[in-house]
């Protein structure tokens, strides 16, 4: 069985898109035995991802038209993250287009699992239901992303199946229960601004300079450098570019993509007591962390995990006074409630290998 990662984004740069891939693979590779290869073609630097995912045939999407990619698989899955959403723009939407299009003139399978859905999609919701339409299973990484599909979208597809993130397998692989690490940071933080406004992260600034005697971290869980990133926030808000005079108590985390493990991906996050985060992944990686954990909800997905995290949260636009008491309700995640999602995250996994691929590959 030849498999196509059919999603392109990987290697760009989001450390939650890494996580995703770690999980999928821990649970596929031991429930598919069937299978010859693992191909993606992007249009990002590989060498990351063939450091940390030698399992995958890598290539260079502009030496692999997608027509050849999708012409030589078996089967095309997407992996992760939410292909249903347009915070980012439409450039995915169009790409998922173009990609059911291939399938279905090549005759070649579609399905999506570890997947989440926005309800900021459902201005698109006929483009995206004819895409799900023509997928043949989806596995959506909680209950949410499926009622979004099913209510908002008004898709009445049967072929859904709830699960958990795919990143919960791998973070319960890299954080063992009982293993202590001394705290380095009070305050671990990361804020970036595709949904924010300028004065949120004013707000932002203002609450975290009126914390003078925490030691504090600024997290990039995103290392591409534009404007809307967790870099050039830093850059702009905490330590300005145009004044390399200004001392700032800030140290700034922003890991070796290209050459580090997963584990050098997010080792910062053992070293800090509490976590403020805009970033799914990072409240996830939090939580799995052992960090008091608030957010700042940046989208419906956001919100959405904070809920079923059950840790405080607060939307945009933001307030001072929203922010401290934030900072004072901050909590742990039980461990008993992540393991339970790790389970369910395999358990999607299972039933997708063992009960839907059946039925296209005896």
């Amino acid at each position: 069985m030849k498999v196509l990662l059919g999603f392109n984004f990987y290697g760009a740069g989001n450390v939650g898109d890494d996580l995703m891939v770690a999980g999928f693979l821990d649970g596929f590779l031991n429930i598919v035995l069937s299978i010859e290869s693992i191909t993606c073609a992007i249009p990002f630097n590989l060498k990351s991802q063939q450091i940390r995912f030698p399992q995958i045939d890598w290539h260079k999407a502009k030496f692999m038209s997608r027509r050849e990619a999708i012409t030589a698989c078996d089967l095309w899955i997407g992996v992760g993250d939410t292909p249903f959403q347009v915070i980012s723009g439409l450039w995915f939407l169009k790409y998922l287009k173009n990609e059911v299009r291939i399938c279905e003139e090549e005759k070649k399978p579609l399905f999506m699992i570890g997947v989440g859905a926005e309800q900021e999609a459902k201005k698109e919701k006929g483009e995206f239901n004819n895409i799900i339409n023509n997928t043949n299973f989806i596995v959506t990484r909680d209950k949410a992303s499926a009622d979004i599909i099913r209510n908002d979208f008004g898709n009445k597809t049967n072929n859904i199946l709830i699960s958990a993130d795919l990143a919960n397998i791998s973070l319960q692989q890299m954080f063992p229960l009982h293993k202590d690490v001394a705290k380095v940071y009070d305050l671990g933080f990361t804020i970036n601004t595709d949904t924010l406004s300028h004065e949120d992260v004013c707000m932002v600034k203002k609450f975290i300079d009126n914390l003078s005697a925490l030691k504090k971290v600024f997290i990039c869980n995103e290392i591409r450098k534009g404007k809307k990133f967790e870099h050039s926030i830093y850059r702009k808000y905490f330590k300005p570019w145009y004044n390399q005079s200004m001392t700032s108590n800030i140290d700034l985390f922003l890991p070796n993509y290209q050459k580090g493990s997963i584990q050098d991906l997010i080792a910062v996050y053992r070293r800090c007591e509490t976590i403020i985060t805009t970033r799914y992944h990072g409240l996830l990686t939090a939580a799995w962390a052992g960090c008091k954990v608030g957010v700042i909800a940046r989208s419906s997905k956001v919100e959405n995990l904070a809920k079923i995290l059950e840790v405080p949260y607060v939307k945009s636009p933001v307030t001072l006074p929203d922010l401290q008491q934030l900072y004072e309700r901050v909590r742990k995640v039980s461990r008993k409630k992540l393991d339970f999602l790790a389970s369910e995250a395999r358990s999607g996994i299972r039933y997708f290998g063992e009960v839907v691929l059946p039925k296209y590959f005896d």
